[in-house]
């Protein structure tokens, strides 16, 4: 839809704290993501999610410089079936 759209054409996004899935669908853009941590998540799920955003270079605390590259866009579903492929060969 059209929320998708915006993410698509974006330079960069900005995404609050209190959101995994606006979190991650920003993430699966392409563009850069940059946190706003107004609300801090702490060491819950969300927090450990952003966490984990920020090791892979997916995700950038707002106001931190524009990145220099980026990582492939995330894209979990491509990851989850190729997870799922590997055990129906295996098995």
């Amino acid at each position: 839809g059209l929320y998708l759209a915006i993410l698509g054409s974006a330079d960069a996004v900005v995404v609050t704290a209190d959101s995994a899935s606006m979190c991650s669908e920003a993430c699966g853009s392409g563009r850069p993501v940059f946190l706003d941590r107004a609300q801090n998540t702490g060491p819950g799920k969300l927090g450990g999610l952003h966490r984990r955003l920020e090791q892979l270079g997916y995700l950038r605390p707002l106001g931190a410089p524009w990145p220099a590259t980026l990582p492939p866009a995330l894209n979990p579903a491509a990851s989850v079936a190729e997870a799922i492929r590997g055990l129906l060969s295996a098995s």
